[in-house]
């Protein structure tokens, strides 16, 4: 059983478009800057990459899901051409308003993922920019990293029922933690 990194897509490896707006065209996507690095230097290290992702603008009828897998497929494409490599993608495109349980804080994604490799929980990172995506990794016995380059701020973490394992800015930032938890376990 390998351990996986699981990342949250928006906040983490694209930049938010902030007030509730959802990225529905290429030309809104932005990466993180570092991310695409980022995720380069885990493929190095021969870790297994999955985006597990809350996209509720499909569910709202903001985004459709053509073209949700449009900009995935660029995304993909840019990954692979910066050297890294994503195993699997994961979405809930429920609304925010359903009851589902892929949605985060749900782990039906990362258990689909598992259903495609044997992952080791324990040994395995969640990374996002919510509370919602620590929650998940924490049901399922991962350890968490809070990326600062979306949604949240450090200081709103003092109210969490749970503080993450690692807090950095950004994914980039997180890489010298992630490989070193990795290689503990």
């Amino acid at each position: 059983m390998d351990p996986v990194v699981f990342l949250d897509r928006d906040g983490v490896i694209s930049e938010e478009l902030g007030n509730g707006k959802y990225i529905s065209r290429w030309e809104q996507f932005r990466f993180v800057s570092g991310s695409l690095e980022a995720i380069r230097l885990l493929t190095e290290q021969k870790l297994h990459l999955f985006i597990a992702s809350n996209q509720g603008g499909v569910g709202r009828g903001i985004v459709s899901q053509e073209e949700l897998e449009q900009v995935t497929e660029r995304m993909l494409k840019e990954i692979a051409k910066s050297g890294g490599r994503i195993q699997g993608v994961y979405y809930c495109v429920h609304s925010p308003e359903n009851t589902c349980l892929c949605r985060k804080p749900g782990t039906a994604l990362f258990e689909r993922a598992a259903e495609r490799k044997k992952i080791s929980w324990k040994k395995s990172i969640v990374v996002g920019d919510a509370l919602c995506d620590l929650t998940a990794g924490r049901t399922l016995g991962c350890q968490t990293v809070l990326v600062l380059s979306g949604k949240t701020q450090r200081e709103e973490t003092a109210d969490w029922s749970f503080q993450p394992d690692h807090i950095a800015d950004s994914l980039i930032a997180a890489v010298p933690w992630i490989l070193k938890r990795v290689r503990q376990r």
